[in-house]
């Protein structure tokens, strides 16, 4: 049956399908909703069509840019999913911390611990013995960023075009791990398989560069950053960078905090070999 507040709509209507057997058909669109009443004869086939319609409603986009009215909604919500999600990897990380002895419990004290600098923590580590609140204070900055890492299931020819795929191997010639690209121009003019045979020479190059990072025991990201800041530079990713200006100055992967965060530990493991 329909529901009694429609029979407001049109009593005459609904009062004559109250008495027989009916089927309602709906066709639903993006602003629209058209609908359609059927009664049955005796053996539940439709037989006649009673009523019909359709009900206009603005398009749930909007009018300048054609997004939907949601995606603002949706972009909201992601922000703060991402925001709760870090936060509960902090709090995860200080627990676990203070669990393992690397972390104050006294809420003073981790004030105090605030004030380090946790790049000169970074540095330090690799060659002096911290304390191991120091270490825990150097640990959970390591966890405020994580590291740019590519989504691609093939990187064996990762070009050089993209500007992520750029700013992070202009960091990693600035940590004097990699030889500069094949210039722009002289890049244009090559053919094609010379432009592939580059490709996949610069792809080695990434490999090779981080292996030479993995042998040098005293240089980490983290290293990098704190030589950075003594200069006065920024420890921040930037725009601005590289020669067409169009590069970020600093721009990690993933694979540069893993290779910080071996060398810190196996560098404090043996100034702490009862924690």
């Amino acid at each position: 049956m329909l529901p009694r507040e429609q029979a407001k709509v049109n009593p005459y209507i609904c009062k004559k399908i109250m008495r027989q057997d009916y089927r309602i058909g709906l066709d639903v669109g993006t602003n629209s909703l058209g609908w359609s009443v059927l009664l049955l004869n005796e053996n539940g086939i439709p037989n006649k069509i009673e009523a019909a319609g359709a009900r206009i409603f603005a398009e749930g986009r909007d009018e300048k840019t054609k997004a939907t009215l949601a995606a603002t909604r949706r972009t909201a919500r992601s922000a703060r999913r991402r925001r709760d999600r870090f936060k509960q990897r902090q709090i995860s990380l200080l627990n676990k911390l203070t669990r393992a002895g690397l972390f104050p419990e006294d809420p003073k004290a981790r004030r105090d611990l605030q004030r380090e600098n946790p790049l000169e923590l970074r540095g330090r580590g690799l060659h002096e013995k911290l304390s191991p609140y120091q270490i825990g204070r150097a640990l959970f900055h390591l966890n405020q960023r994580r590291g740019f890492q590519s989504n691609r299931k093939d990187r064996s020819e990762e070009t050089n075009s993209g500007k992520i795929s750029r700013s992070t191997r202009f960091l990693l010639e600035q940590m004097d791990l990699i030889d500069p690209p094949v210039p722009k121009d002289e890049y244009g003019k090559m053919s094609k398989e010379d432009k592939k045979a580059v490709r996949q020479k610069e792809a080695e190059d990434r490999n090779h560069a981080l292996g030479k990072l993995a042998e040098q025991k005293d240089l980490t990201y983290g290293s990098f950053l704190y030589a950075r800041q003594r200069q006065g530079k920024s420890t921040r990713a930037r725009p601005g960078a590289g020669e067409d200006g169009k590069l970020y100055d600093i721009y990690p992967t993933r694979e540069l905090y893993e290779d910080e965060f071996n060398k810190l530990w196996e560098a404090q493991s043996r100034h702490h070999p009862d924690l």
